[in-house]
């Protein structure tokens, strides 16, 4: 009996790692190194990208599939790997709570993003305090502090993760904006 690879969290990682290297050659090894996992995990994970149509070849080139590459952020990723918090912990602002998103969500509730603790990625040498959210993959807090657009797609899928309706909708909206270039209607 055909059995089709299901797609792994380290999958999603790999892709969101590569639609942030747009255009920018890349190498396993290399790619293996920016998200800190091994050449044969990336080597899998494509594999497994290219079954499921996010990753494919465009004039001897790889690229993400941006239309599953959103669908996948926006409507697999909550489901399958599911918002799992923990208690107050050290870590790294992830969700409405990473400073560069911080604005995008204050209009929103103002009061709650105020008053209520940072969700943050569990790390004892994080440097904030606040209710922690596992994060996607293991490496992903540690490959996201080397790229800021890599931190942005997967705080944006955490606040997508969270499900919040409100905040959902404006990560939503932002995150069309990056993969498309523009808002999708």
């Amino acid at each position: 009996m055909l059995k089709a690879p299901a797609l792994k969290a380290q999958d999603v990682l790999v892709a969101c790692k590569l639609f942030a290297l747009g255009d920018t050659s890349w190498t396993y090894a290399g790619l293996a190194a920016a998200i800190e996992v091994s050449v044969s995990e990336v080597h899998d994970a494509l594999k497994r990208c290219r079954l499921a149509q996010l990753v494919v070849s465009v004039r001897d080139t790889e690229i993400v599939s941006k239309k599953h590459f959103h669908d996948l952020l926006v409507f697999a990723v909550p489901r399958i790997f599911y918002a799992v918090r923990g208690s107050l912990d050290a870590g790294w602002p992830t969700a409405y709570h990473l400073p560069t998103l911080i604005g995008e969500f204050e209009g929103l509730r103002p009061v709650v993003l105020k008053t209520a603790l940072p969700v943050v990625w569990p790390d004892p040498k994080g440097p904030v305090r606040g209710e922690t959210l596992m994060p996607l993959y293991p490496t992903a807090p540690e490959a996201a502090r080397k790229d800021a657009l890599l931190y942005e797609l997967l705080a944006l899928t955490d606040v997508i993760r969270l499900g919040d309706t409100k905040y959902k909708k404006r990560a939503v909206e932002i995150l069309e904006k990056k993969i498309f270039g523009k808002s999708v209607e």
